[in-house]
C-alpha cells in the first residue's frame, strides 16, 4: 500500500484520493447525500446511506483512478454490501460506476447520478485543490474516454484544472436534467 522511501511515505493515487483527494472519505460522502436529495427528493435509507458512504473506499491502494486497477473500485464496496447489506445494495454499489455497467451490460445504479452530481456541486475551488493536493485532476483531464474531455482542447496543457472541472458542472447539469443520458452512455444508445 504504501512505502517508505528515503524518509518520504509514498502513497499510491487512489489511497491520496480518499484520504485528501476528490474523493476525500468525509467530504465526497456529504456531497453525494446531497445530490441523492437533489435527484430523488428524499433522504437515503440507511443501507443507501452505507452505499454512499463506502462506494469507492475500494480506491484504498489503487494506483490510478482510471486505469484498469481504478476502474475495479467499486468492488470493494460491492462485497461487502452483498454480505452485509444484500444484493440490491451490492448492484447499487457496482454499478455506480458507468466503466462497470458498460462491463457487464449493466444499466447504471441509482447511485450513479448523484455520485457524478454530488461532485459536481463541489465548489470549484475545493475540488481543484484536493484534486492537485492528490495530483489526480492530471489523470482526469488526460482520459479520453471521458465526455468532458471533448468539450474543448484535450490534455493539461490546453485547460486549466478550474476549466475542466466548470465544464463538468455543466455536463452534470445536463445529466439532472435528463438522467437517462448516463444509462445511453453506457449501453450504446445515443
Amino acid at each position: 500500500m504504501a512505502k517508505l522511501t528515503c524518509g518520504r511515505i509514498r502513497m499510491k493515487q487512489g489511497t491520496k484520493s480518499l484520504l485528501f483527494g476528490d474523493h476525500q472519505f468525509i467530504l465526497h460522502p456529504i456531497f453525494v447525500t446531497a445530490a441523492w436529495i437533489k435527484c430523488y427528493r428524499k433522504l437515503p435509507n440507511p443501507k443507501e446511506q452505507i452505499c454512499i458512504i463506502i462506494h469507492d473506499w475500494g480506491y484504498w491502494g489503487k494506483p490510478n483512478m482510471d486505469g484498469p486497477e481504478g476502474e475495479e473500485h467499486p468492488m470493494w464496496a460491492a462485497e461487502f454490501a452483498h454480505n452485509h447489506l444484500g444484493d440490491y445494495y451490492k448492484d447499487l454499489c457496482l454499478y455506480h460506476s458507468r466503466f462497470l455497467a458498460k462491463h457487464f451490460s449493466h444499466k447504471v445504479s441509482k447511485l450513479c447520478l448523484p455520485d457524478k452530481v454530488g461532485v459536481g456541486m463541489m465548489p470549484v475551488c475545493l475540488w481543484v485543490t484536493l484534486g492537485k493536493i492528490s495530483g489526480e485532476v492530471y489523470e482526469y483531464m488526460k482520459q479520453d474516454k471521458y465526455e468532458i474531455n471533448h468539450l474543448g482542447p484535450n490534455g493539461t496543457s490546453f485547460r486549466t484544472p478550474a476549466m475542466f472541472f466548470r465544464d463538468y458542472k455543466k455536463i452534470t447539469k445536463r445529466w439532472l436534467a435528463n438522467p437517462n443520458d448516463l444509462d445511453e452512455r453506457v449501453n450504446g444508445k445515443e
